[in-house]
């Protein structure tokens, strides 16, 4: 049995009200999107729990595909492919994550599920925007962290999961179209979070500077494509180092 939980601002939860269908709707108006997700857990009934953002759209077996791996007792997440909006190349593959957020490619068969392993310190990663897990190990966990507010909550509850053993299955056959962001603000402080929880400090100064590297050579790859102005780079860059400062403060 399916249900379909929807966590939205006010006006866009009367909006879905007003379809009159059989959808648990919350509303919830804070620019959070580890927050979100856990005001959606806690009215949740199923035993998994499957995860989607706003800017997402899952093909039609999405849900089915995701979530038959659980028949396993230990499987404890699954992870699908990812691809961008003109729905043929991919976004997202099969990665690992390691304790420096930074997200390592996995050789897996495309045409069926693969099971994995990790540890606190490098993780089967279960990408946001596509992702399912056993509620009961969700709230063990007690949720996702809200110091993530955007970006890398993901890879925390990762790691966090991890930790405790079992296994994650990657689903290539769970497919979810996915949008692009562009403001490096969140990317940042999200990222400077996550590195004050899970690296050893003496690192920071280095993975600051080769994230934002990493940052400008995406913007750039955008900027060639069409989709960003040169004039537009600075500026961006601007708001992942502020965003940085910020989430040295969480």
């Amino acid at each position: 049995m399916l249900e379909l939980v929807v966590v939205a601002d006010p006006a866009s939860a009367a909006a879905v009200r007003e379809l009159e269908l059989p959808i648990k709707v919350v509303e919830f108006d804070q620019p959070n999107i580890a927050t979100a997700r856990n005001a959606g857990l806690a009215v949740a009934a199923g035993d998994v729990v499957a995860f989607l953002d706003d800017d997402a759209v899952p093909e039609p077996t999405w849900i089915s595909r995701l979530t038959a791996p659980f028949v396993n007792p230990n499987v404890r997440a699954t992870t699908g492919f990812v691809r961008g909006r003109n729905g043929i190349s991919d976004q997202w593959r099969a990665c690992d994550v390691d304790q420096f957020g930074w997200d390592h490619p996995l050789s897996v068969d495309r045409h069926a599920v693969t099971l994995l392993a990790g540890t606190a310190q490098r993780a089967v990663k279960a990408q946001g925007t596509n992702c399912a897990f056993r509620r009961a190990d969700l709230m063990a966990l007690g949720g996702f962290d809200s110091g993530f507010r955007f970006y890398l909550d993901d890879a925390d509850i990762s790691l966090r999961l991890a930790a405790f053993g079992g296994l994650t299955a990657v689903v290539p056959d769970a497919v979810v179209q996915h949008g692009v962001p562009i403001c490096l603000h969140d990317i940042g402080a999200s990222t400077a979070y996550f590195l004050c929880r899970h690296a050893p400090t003496d690192d920071l100064a280095a993975q600051q500077r080769a994230h934002r590297h990493a940052q400008r050579e995406r913007l750039l790859r955008h900027m060639v494509r069409g989709g960003v102005e040169p004039r537009d780079i600075r500026p961006l860059l601007e708001g992942f180092d502020q965003g940085w400062a910020d989430g040295l403060t969480r």
